[in-house]
């Protein structure tokens, strides 16, 4: 890793833009996140899904999808293994605990949560 001024730069923390995550075939729970969310947006302009950043117990800083469903928040977890999204397929998970969102954003939007 790099080093500027003694610090290690981290490329872990850069949020990539949904180009980069594509062109490199690789990215963590945001990069990925983020992909989906710009490609469904893109598709369906009206459509009230979000880049949704909070905590998920056990684990801590995380990020997922979610949908607007009425008040009701569908979630899509971008980053289960391919054996777990094949079972997971004609179900619909709604946002609950252990998921706890903190922030909310699309191309149009941003819900910031009191507390936060």
């Amino acid at each position: 890793m790099e080093k500027v001024y003694g610090i290690t730069y981290v490329t872990d923390e850069y949020w990539s833009f949904p180009s980069e995550t594509m062109r490199d075939k690789m990215g963590n729970c945001h990069d990925r996140a983020i992909l989906l969310v710009s490609i469904a947006r893109a598709k369906w302009p009206g459509m009230p899904i979000y880049v949704t950043i909070g905590n998920l117990k056990g684990y801590g800083g995380h990020a997922w999808v979610t949908i607007d469903r009425g008040g009701r928040w569908e979630l899509i977890e971008t980053t289960f293994p391919p054996e777990q999204v094949r079972a997971m397929r004609g179900k619909v998970m709604y946002e609950m605990p252990p998921y706890f969102p903190q922030v909310r954003f699309n191309d149009k939007d941003v819900i910031v949560y009191a507390g936060t």
